[in-house]
This record gives structure tokens, sequence and C-alpha cells, in this order.
């Protein structure tokens, strides 16, 4: 059989800290990811669509993004139920047992879910609602396909790009109604 990947089928999958009803933590969205795959049984026939999807980090590789509450680096590892954990890194070092920033989750169907669980540092500068990345190279979805002797082939996408946090910057109004008259009586 033989795999292949199109990133450009692919979608993204951005959490906006705007749309949450309280502090912005364990949001997730969702995205089926499966039109980015496709692939040939072969000779041998069977189901050319993927049989299965993985998720695949070098455990301890840094995220390229930042914990806000701490300013602490975060850290990509592979937990036992295939799920990736963003933890956050402690003394400017990954942590496997750091508190959990994020996660990255796929199902047996291709369906990619990112759940934000703590504030994602954002750049300070004129735009309050910039998103920020995982950065390239670190995560990885994996679509298996199987023939019917059972002979497998593999294709992988960089996933790190397509997912993204979106800042919830501050904004500030005035009502003038509510401000006091000051006057000077001389």
């Amino acid at each position: 059989p033989t795999a292949t990947v199109d990133p450009t089928k692919a979608p993204t999958l951005q959490v906006d800290e705007t749309a949450s009803q309280t502090t912005g933590l364990n949001k997730a969205v969702s995205a089926e990811f499966a039109a980015a795959f496709s692939g040939s049984a072969g000779a041998d026939g069977g189901d050319a669509a993927p049989s299965g999807y993985a998720l695949n980090v070098t455990n301890g590789t840094a995220s390229g993004l930042l914990d806000t509450a701490t300013g602490q680096a975060i850290y990509l590892y592979l937990n036992a139920n295939g799920v990736v954990e963003g933890r956050v890194g402690s003394g400017d070092a990954a942590n496997a047992n750091g508190a959990v920033a994020f996660t990255v989750a796929v199902s047996n169907t291709g369906q990619v879910t990112l759940t934000q669980k703590t504030a994602i540092k954002h750049p300070v500068d004129s735009d309050p609602d910039d998103a920020v990345s995982i950065a390239a190279n670190k995560i990885t979805l994996e679509a298996t396909i199987t023939d019917r002797d059972s002979d497998t082939d593999t294709a992988q996408l960089d996933l790190g790009p397509k997912l993204s946090f979106k800042d919830d910057g501050p904004t500030a109004t005035v009502d003038p109604t509510k401000a006091p008259t000051l006057q000077v009586d001389e």
C-alpha cells in the first residue's frame, strides 16, 4: 500500500480565548483531518482509506509556546492514551510532571481535538487578539493504510502550525454619564 498526505487539505484549529464563557480554560475545538490523507492498497487490495491515526512527538520537546502565569516554556509529552500534553516547564527545563497547559488528541476517524487548559503567552504588540501556534515539526499526525495481507504504509502531517491559540486582549471603555463633575468655586 501507499499512503500520502496533502497539507493543503488539512484544516486549522484555533482556540479563541475571547469565545470563552469563563476564563478560557478547558476550551476545546475539533476538526476532521482525514481529508488530508489518501492512499492506494496496491495489488493486494483492501481499503485505501486510512485504517488508523496516531500523534507523534519527542517527549520533552519545547513547543515554542510559553505559559502566561509562570513565563516558563511549554514542553510536549505523549501520554499512555496517545494524547499529546503540553506541560509547563520548571526552572527553564522540561518537566514531565508540570501543569498541563493544553492537550491534542486524535480519534480513530482522524478527528483532532485541541484543548486549552491554561493561559498561553502572546506577544505584546498593537494587536491584542493575535494568535500563536505550536512550532513546526514538533507534533505530527500519522495515518496508516493497511492492505489485505496486513502490509502497512504511513503518511505524516506536520500538525504544529495547524494548531493555534488566539489571545483575548483587554478592552477599555468609558461611560461619560458616570463620570463626576468637578467644579472650582472661587
